[in-house]
């Protein structure tokens, strides 16, 4: 019997599945790269705003949460090593509420209910908790390529979730360890390692291949293939809609520039309006911070932009301005059509972003 969950050996499905998700992650950095690469498309950019020529930047900026920015300090510390107390601190970063015990082993039952009150999984036993973490952390320090990072890394999130160690937050702590294992194995900016979009999308499915893994209690015995299919299918998805999304930003950014250009105005102003054209808010202080302006000429240019038709003012408490119908427009003309993405194992039904 083994303390921890193991990776089962993979069969050659999906050693083609995971093959695939290798040669979109290749595709992914190299795009990524050159974006950051002055080109052609790049008319707009100078070398006193290097930051405007790049759409990675841009895109990372706003698909990025809160936590990622721990993950990508930690994977690019040269002294780096998994520890217990690596796992306690990522839940206290995570986790704020001082009644959940941030960073503690629970001391009590590990009870996992529904929405209806159901226990439906019982964690570790508590006396268990610090042996397993020991083997978890030595299971995540072992070197080589077998398993492959994606399973390692999906293990781990397996095992963290099923011993359960904390009060609260163990789903959160569990996501976040996983996108570190890849961050560092994979050396992509954590946005690009994770599956959490696709776990959004998904997460009905995602709780039932935890309780059909669990069943019931902490047992790591139990046949893990179903998460590896389940990992292998939402990193597949992830890596096709990002694709997705770097072709349409790249485009975006092009035709914002070509705008630009045309119509004569400040380079600095293509921050706000690639972001006004993604569907995203911008404020005043926020564009003066990425353009590098005092907050006044920041509320100029926006207020020039509003003039221009591009930008329309929103809010009263917090003021923001949001895309025109001409900055939709463009949007909409850089949008591929909606496609469903292949289903590897035929799993579930998924399209991309955007439908």
């Amino acid at each position: 019997m083994g303390i921890i969950f193991e990776a089962p050996p993979l069969a050659p499905e999906e050693e083609r599945v995971l093959a695939s998700i290798e040669e979109a992650r290749a595709q992914v950095s190299s795009a990524l790269q050159g974006f950051l690469q002055p080109g052609p498309a790049a008319e707009c950019s100078s070398p006193a705003t290097p930051a405007l020529a790049s759409p990675a930047a841009w895109y990372c900026s706003i698909v990025s949460d809160a936590w990622m920015s721990d993950v990508l300090q930690l994977s690019n510390d040269p002294q780096f090593a998994y520890s217990k107390s690596l796992i306690q601190h990522l839940h206290r970063t995570l986790v704020k509420d001082e009644t959940k015990n941030p960073g503690k082993w629970r001391r009590s039952e590990g009870r996992v209910s529904n929405s209806t009150g159901e226990i439906v999984y019982m964690g570790a036993e508590a006396r268990l908790i610090p042996s397993l973490i020991r083997a978890l952390v030595e299971q995540l320090n072992q070197s080589g390529g077998n398993p492959p990072a994606l399973i390692r890394a999906a293990m781990a999130h397996l095992n963290l979730i099923m011993i359960h160690p904390f009060i609260d937050g163990n789903g959160r702590t569990a996501r976040c360890l996983q996108t570190l294992a890849l961050t560092r194995e994979w050396r992509m900016e954590p946005q690009f390692c994770g599956i959490e979009d696709y776990l959004r999308r998904n997460t009905p499915a995602y709780h039932q291949v935890m309780k059909d893994i669990g069943r019931g209690s902490w047992n790591p015995d139990n046949d893990a293939r179903p998460w590896i299919r389940f990992c292998l299918t939402a990193h597949h998805w992830q890596m096709q809609a990002f694709l997705r999304h770097t072709r349409e930003t790249e485009r975006l950014w092009e035709e914002v520039q070509r705008l630009v250009v045309n119509q004569g105005l400040p380079e600095r102003t293509l921050f706000a309006l690639a972001e006004a054209a993604a569907g995203n808010k911008v404020q005043t202080a926020t564009y003066g911070s990425f353009a590098d302006v005092p907050e006044d000429v920041a509320a100029g240019d926006l207020a020039e932009l509003v003039d221009r038709g591009l930008l329309v003012p929103r809010g009263k408490r917090i003021p923001c301005f949001v895309a025109s119908d001409v900055l939709k427009a463009l949007r909409d003309s850089t949008r591929e059509p909606d496609s469903p993405i292949e289903d590897p194992f035929g799993l579930i039904q998924n399209r991309l972003p955007g439908d």
